[in-house]
């Protein structure tokens, strides 16, 4: 259903050229990588319109100015308002079991490397935290790490909180729910947060994915998962390239449901649903 005015112009208190539109569009791409199509310019009326009025600004010239003088604050508003931050705990659940195949199967000698790359608001790499104890209960000498990170800073905060709608857990077994979350009470009755031998499994950290990022050699799973959707051909393949930078051959890349990296890809092979290794 489009709940928005093909014509920006009509109905709405901004006008909205396609001029204006295209700055956008650059300046989406420049600090998130995320290609956006002419069809989104009722997304982007909708979604920026609403800084327009908070921030008192005459229309969209306005507005573009003062995220082209680069101010942090402006930016990281821009960048949140675009990105979308749907997930949910044990999403496309057979990731998370061939993770755990992955843990107790592994022969390395230190612990395993986990990333979580575009983490949202922290569903993903809880789950992968509490897989990791899961196969910890099974064999004690399981050892991983986890780094989560993401691009805006507003959901990371959430993520490194922890704490959520105890609807957002209805879908886990009894068994999840009490191994690893605490209920809340009084004025928190409602929430839920989770235990801290969850959390600091986790080292969470901004970071653009766009930008010229430095981090360790031997990444043994990277889980991206719908992120380079958001992505046009050119940013992915930019994107698969620094992946395969920090992994090894025989190191795992796990990506979204309706995601792939192309057939013409050297770097990986598919060895299962949305799951690639390193060669």
């Amino acid at each position: 259903m489009n709940m928005i005015s093909s014509n920006p112009n009509e109905d709405f208190q901004y006008s909205y050229s396609d001029k204006e539109f295209s700055r956008i569009i650059e300046l989406v791409n420049q600090w998130t990588g995320i290609h956006l199509s002419r069809e989104k310019k009722p997304l982007t009326y909708s979604r920026y319109s609403k800084i327009i009025r908070r921030r008192q600004l005459h229309g969209f010239a306005d507005y573009i100015a003062l995220v082209e003088e680069g101010d942090d604050e402006v930016t990281r508003e821009f960048i949140n308002s675009i990105t979308t931050n749907f997930t949910s705990f044990y999403r496309e659940d057979h990731h998370f079991t061939f993770l755990q195949n992955y843990l107790l199967s592994s022969t390395t000698k230190r612990p395993v490397k986990i990333w979580s790359a575009g983490c949202s608001t922290g569903e993903e790499p809880y789950t992968i935290a509490m897989t990791i104890k899961e196969a910890q209960r099974r064999d004690r000498s399981v050892d991983a790490c986890l780094l989560a990170t993401d691009l805006d800073r507003d959901v990371l905060a959430r993520a490194e909180a922890g704490v959520y709608t105890a609807d957002r857990i209805e879908g886990l077994t009894k068994e999840r729910k009490t191994s690893f979350f605490l209920k809340g009470c009084g004025n928190k009755l409602g929430m839920v947060r989770v235990k801290p031998e969850v959390r600091n499994l986790i080292d969470f950290a901004q970071l653009n994915l766009m930008d010229n990022w430095s981090l360790p050699h031997n990444m043994d799973i990277i889980f991206c998962r719908n992120v380079m959707i958001y992505f046009n051909k050119a940013t992915q393949k930019m994107l698969i390239d620094k992946f395969a930078k920090v992994q090894s051959v025989g190191s795992k890349l796990v990506i979204g449901h309706s995601e792939n990296i192309g057939i013409e890809n050297s770097q990986y092979k598919l060895i299962g649903k949305t799951i690639y290794e390193r060669v």
